[in-house]
């Protein structure tokens, strides 16, 4: 392993539930994370980036799926005088979860101190909560969120995934829309960056560097 994959040591007891395999798979997932934010926060373009976007490769967007987005930044802006940090497109795991730029920067540092312990979605939940409403109960933790971290009621996403990148999962989300609701028009899912055995061979930071494909 290189210096962005670096050799570990895991422990043998069961973690959340988790063995070995499963620990090492969730490394690399936040890890990937990780980088993917580095990536992002680090673009060189004119001006600073507002917002970054978290998506998987196993979705289906709406067509339209940027005007609405920036309807609904408009929208949640005006109502609650720009406190939001966070917008929830989906309820489900990590997909579609707005961030602004400085939240993401926060939540960076924070995943780098806790990715061999946590699965990406408890490591968002843990940093919220200590940041919004640490000491607080969880009715009023949840109504202080709503004001930060509020949940956008829009139909962008559909989920196509059924298989997990971890071994034999199989994915019981589905469709990410409402039963009976009639679906918008969306485009083609992207591809995955990155797989496990690009983690074991160590390979990313070349790859990563030189812009090549990491399939």
């Amino acid at each position: 392993m290189n210096a962005l994959y670096p050799k570990l040591e895991y422990s043998t007891d069961h973690i959340f539930g988790d063995n070995v395999e499963r620990q090492r798979w969730r490394t690399k997932q936040n890890l990937d994370y990780i980088y993917m934010w580095l990536q992002a926060l680090n673009l060189k373009n004119k001006q600073k980036q507002q917002y970054y976007m978290q998506l998987e490769d196993d979705l289906k967007i709406d067509n339209n799926y940027l005007e609405i987005i920036d309807s609904k930044i408009k929208e949640i802006s005006k109502q609650n005088d720009n406190l939001w940090q966070m917008m929830e497109f989906v309820k489900t795991g990590f997909i579609g979860r707005l961030f602004k730029s400085n939240l993401l920067h926060e939540l960076m540092i924070s995943a780098l101190i806790q990715y061999r312990t946590l699965p990406c979605d408890w490591i968002l939940d843990t940093f919220l909560d200590q940041k919004y409403c640490p000491k607080k109960g969880k009715l009023e933790c949840e109504k202080i969120l709503q004001k930060f971290v509020p949940y956008v009621d829009a139909l962008i996403f559909t989920h196509e995934g059924k298989y997990s990148s971890s071994d034999g999962q199989v994915r019981k989300i589905g469709n990410l829309l409402p039963q009976n609701t009639k679906k918008p028009k969306f485009g083609v899912p992207g591809r995955p960056v990155s797989k496990m055995t690009v983690f074991e061979k160590g390979e990313v930071k070349k790859k990563l560097f030189e812009n090549q494909n990491l399939i």
